[in-house]
């Protein structure tokens, strides 16, 4: 075979043909069919529960992505590993032929959906038992018989539905955020896809709450009095920023993105001996991640110089976490901080600002030295009353006879706010990662490493 077959046969392959005249086609490879069913997923979900005849269309969505995934997952240089047996030995037959007159690429089929989940799973695809059981139930009963339905009467439970798609939903979710098929998406595609998959999580979770249970108090009328004071309507302003904060600046859903990891880390955590040794730096997690959210409620909502005074804190649940996990004996230390003057004493000793630092240093040097870092910017810009703290958020306006000096409460677009962004979404990142090493086997049991990585990229 020689080297303009081997290009041409490639650029077949990887969808590269001539381009389109126009924009009258619709165009797609690998990355484009996951995703197109990720957003008819998205698209439906939310319609479940009011027209229950859309859940063929998400069975046949949720399998048509898991599909894709696997075999983004599973393909080799050639193609040839997602095919068949007797299709991948004749396409390699022929890329490996040097005959001049071979003939066009053979037809090229794609092995079974059973047969790529069994070689995802040997690959490293992490299944619970159920999820395994539900994702076969999927395709070889509700997928085939909706693709090639004959005519008859059927009904089906929709309570067992949701844990379905969800579990294919977490399949596609661990397959994309691994190995090769993680290069498959960047940038605009990337975020398409984790914003699809949440979209269609929080439609899922919400099917089967009865309109009567409705507690968002967002959507009730205001009680009387609530604009007579000037706290109300500025906690409404900060309402209204974040989400414009989340309309306008792409990286806020990053932000979200971190909190998705780090609620789904904390949710059903078990199996930890209840000693004073596990339960601190346990607690030490939650405090964190409450922390990052309440940062985050914050800086999106405008005030950044609070904000970043509480990014601070959950750094101090992280640090102190490390320094545990270094040293146990020093969590009975923390319990009997506040019994006596002597014990004050020895935690103030123990759990110093230096101490904390040289903990994390410990255990990953580069990360401790960002750990610091971040620690530093934090102080610098909110955690202390120093300087920019308090110079970021002053105006001056300055007229003849009068100078007029302002404090602003609640920072607009700019750079200040994009600086909290950033800062929060490294915070998020950093925090996460040094919680691995703490709590190493809860992280390599939710097995999101590689997701961690991901949504570090561009930090």
């Amino acid at each position: 075979m020689s080297e303009e077959d081997d290009a041409f046969y490639e650029l077949l392959r990887t969808g590269g043909e001539l381009e389109p005249p126009s924009d009258d086609y619709a165009r797609f490879d690998e990355r484009e069919d996951i995703l197109a069913s990720m957003e008819l997923l998205e698209l439906i979900t939310p319609l479940l529960g009011r027209k229950p005849a859309l859940w063929k269309w998400a069975i046949i969505g949720a399998q048509s992505a898991l599909q894709g995934a696997m075999v983004c997952a599973l393909a080799d240089t050639t193609g040839t590993s997602v095919l068949t047996p007797k299709s991948g030995g004749k396409l390699l037959d022929w890329l490996q032929s040097d005959d001049p007159n071979r003939g066009p690429p053979p037809k090229e089929r794609l092995a079974e959906f059973g047969v790529l989940l069994e070689k995802a799973i040997s690959a490293g695809l992490v299944l619970t038992e159920e999820q395994e059981k539900d994702i076969r139930r999927m395709h070889d009963y509700f997928r085939n018989r909706f693709s090639h339905f004959i005519p008859m009467g059927w009904g089906i439970q929709k309570a067992g539905l949701p844990p379905i798609i969800e579990a294919a939903l977490d399949a596609v979710e661990k397959l994309m955020n691994s190995g090769r098929a993680a290069v498959h998406l960047d940038g605009p595609d990337r975020r398409r896809f984790e914003w699809s998959l949440r979209n269609s999580r929080i439609a899922l979770a919400s099917i089967g709450i009865p309109v009567e249970e409705e507690t968002d108090n967002l959507k009730k009328p205001r009680p009387l009095g609530w604009t007579k004071p000037k706290l109300p309507p500025f906690l409404e302003s900060m309402w209204g920023n974040a989400i414009a904060t989340f309309s306008k600046r792409s990286e806020a859903h990053r932000l979200c993105r971190i909190d998705d990891l780090m609620f789904e880390i904390a949710t059903d955590w078990k199996g930890i001996s209840p000693t004073i040794e596990n339960m601190v730096p346990l607690m030490m997690f939650f405090r964190a991640h409450s922390a990052f959210r309440g940062a985050c409620g914050l800086g999106m909502g405008g005030m950044t110089v609070e904000g970043m005074a509480v990014l601070r804190l959950s750094l101090d649940f992280v640090g102190y976490a490390c320094l545990l996990k270094a040293n146990p004996s020093l969590a009975t230390v923390w319990w009997d901080r506040d019994i006596d003057e002597k014990s004050l004493k020895e935690a103030r000793r123990e759990f110093a600002g230096g101490a904390v630092v040289r903990a994390v240093k410990k255990v990953d040097q580069r990360l401790g030295e960002i750990y610091e870092m971040l620690y530093d910017r934090t102080i610098q810009f909110g955690g202390h009353p120093n300087e920019k703290t308090v110079t970021q958020s002053l105006k001056l306006d300055i007229t003849p006879g009068e100078t007029r000096i302002e404090q602003v409460y609640l920072q607009g677009d700019g750079n200040i706010l994009d600086h909290w962004i950033r800062t929060a979404n490294q915070i998020g990142i950093c925090v996460l990662k040094i919680f691995e090493r703490v709590h190493h086997e809860r992280f390599k049991k939710k097995d999101v490493k590689a997701r961690i990585e991901a949504l570090s990229q561009g930090l």
